[in-house]
């Protein structure tokens, strides 16, 4: 490692040199959050931002020389070598900071985003800490913990970077492992066990901060356009530097692509959507239970706590999702980021098609049995709750389960109640102001929802909000509901609901099968 390697600099750049919220609050520059609101020590100080490294090329178009799940096993697993896999220093080699072109042969540039930590319980800190409800959620980032809540940058810290790209695509996140010959290798990992840095946490949309899907949207929003302009300039010291300047067209370009309710997939999907497949073997994954794109490379059995989880994927696979309607989009239910389920509730803003398209990919890298039958379980979850959607015409209802550019407001809520008469004239106690109140529990907590349990959580939400008004304790109110709802009408196919879809997705998910028995031909 060459001693104190920060990159060129380039005074003539236009970043910020402190990054704000919409509300004006100052992001903390010298510790890096995850997307639950856990805080890391900065291993870089925040002394740079949109930092840039060179890298070992993904090899992903080569699938024989796919990086794969044991690789990382094989080392990380064993106590006498699991050093080798992390750098000892956060100082770049000269072959990392190398800005000449054209690069060697094999080797990338990439744009820093965040840290991945090993060793730290993928659940635990996938779920906010214990300190988080004590405090305003939008204050992620903005707000210090503790001493002892702050995690140490220390030992086994990794960098985590997106390639530079010149177009606006939703990134695929890698952590640099294994230095060899003074650079690093990528391995895709999971969006919930990245530690973002201060430059890419910054709220455009006033409260977006304040959720788990809000922050989510917004920091990788942030990556998708930064690495654009950061693709054409040299890492900078963050005290000659201001805020990337992005127009409104370019972002609301960028939204629109990004939302995850407007298409099945533009290419990569969140590190935990696939963890609805939770029949499959924990083996057969990366960590922390989920069944993710990376797992198509994976040889071996992988301690869940042990490695590092795949999270997105290349984004050539958009072509086969891209050309449906929005409005067969699938949504099949929400569920917290960190469930082990085997409920197949899906995250309120992802698409289970996308899922499905992952492991599609991952069937060509090589063909693995397990994934086609994680493909068949996920469809299989996909009809039997879509069967429970309510029609495209129900605005309102599809509002309140489906998060979209668009936040769910008053005029949906008045929507709801129309709708709710008509489909569940039976349903009583329903007022706009009760529903949005609902809805905010719902969302601030992290609620899950599922069509199969709409008109349950529905009518028993607003009930209770009617008898007993504001609870006490929104946590465990929320939970409660759930539980009480999953307990009384289990899931679908067990319960007395019945469906009120017109009709399916029937032409997505005969599109999905089509495309399933192409490959595992």
């Amino acid at each position: 490692m060459s001693s104190n390697r920060e990159g060129p600099t380039n005074p003539t750049s236009k970043h910020q040199s402190s990054t704000e919220t919409s509300t004006g609050e100052m992001q903390i520059r010298d510790l890096a959050f995850n997307l639950a609101g856990w805080a890391l020590k900065d291993v870089c100080k925040g002394e740079h931002m949109y930092q840039q490294i060179n890298a070992k090329s993904i090899p992903s178009k080569k699938p024989l020389q796919w990086t794969t799940a044991i690789d990382i096993s094989t080392t990380v697993n064993n106590g006498d070598t699991a050093d080798s896999a992390f750098r000892q220093s956060f100082d770049l080699t000269d072959e990392e900071a190398d800005s000449t072109q054209p690069l060697p042969e094999n080797t990338s540039r990439y744009l820093i985003v965040g840290y991945a930590k090993h060793g730290i319980g993928v659940f635990r800190y996938s779920k906010s800490p214990s300190w988080f409800s004590m405090h305003s959620p939008s204050k992620v980032g903005t707000e210090r913990p503790d001493r002892k809540d702050i995690l140490s940058g220390k030992n086994k810290v990794a960098f985590v970077v997106v390639e530079m790209m010149h177009r606006e695509v939703d990134p695929a996140f890698y952590v640099l492992l294994f230095p060899r010959n003074g650079l690093c290798t990528p391995y895709t990992i999971a969006r919930s066990e990245i530690f973002f840095r201060h430059e890419f946490r910054r709220e455009r949309r006033p409260g977006a901060n304040a959720t788990l899907t809000g922050r989510r949207y917004e920091w990788v929003s942030n990556i998708t356009s930064d690495r654009i302009l950061a693709g054409s300039e040299q890492a900078v010291s963050s005290d000659e530097v201001e805020e990337p300047k992005i127009s409104d067209d370019t972002r609301a370009s960028s939204a629109e692509k990004m939302d995850d309710n407007q298409a099945l997939s533009a290419g990569t999907t969140d590190d935990t959507r696939a963890s609805s497949a939770g029949k499959i073997d924990k083996d057969q994954a990366f960590s922390s239970g989920t069944i993710d794109d990376t797992r198509a490379s994976s040889a071996g059995k992988i301690d869940k706590d042990q490695a590092f989880s795949g999270g997105t994927t290349d984004d050539t696979r958009a072509s086969s999702a891209g050309k449906i309607d929005k409005d067969q989009a699938v949504n099949a239910g929400t569920a917290e980021d960190t469930r082990a389920s085997s409920t197949g509730k899906i995250d309120d803003n992802r698409a289970l098609s996308a899922g499905i398209l992952d492991d599609i990919a991952a069937l060509q890298r090589p063909y693995k049995k397990a994934f086609r039958k994680a493909i068949e379980y996920l469809v299989d979850k996909m009809e039997a709750d879509l069967k429970y959607r309510p029609p495209p015409t129900n605005r309102g209802l599809l509002a309140f389960v489906e998060k979209s550019v668009v936040e769910f407001n008053a005029s949906h809520s008045s929507m709801v109640v129309d709708e709710v008469k008509t489909l569940w004239p039976q349903v009583r106690h329903m007022t706009p102001a009760r529903i949005t109140k609902l809805k905010s529990l719902l969302e601030a907590h992290n609620g899950v929802i599922s069509y199969f349990h709409l008109r349950a959580i529905l009518s028993e939400g607003v009930y209770r909000l009617s008898n007993a008004g504001d609870p006490v304790d929104a946590a465990w109110w929320v939970d409660d509901l759930l539980k009480s709802v999953e307990r009384l009408f289990g899931l679908p196919g067990d319960g007395a609901t019945q469906p009120v879809a017109e009709s399916a997705t029937d032409p997505t998910v005969n599109a999905l099968k089509r495309k399933l028995e192409e490959i595992t031909k």
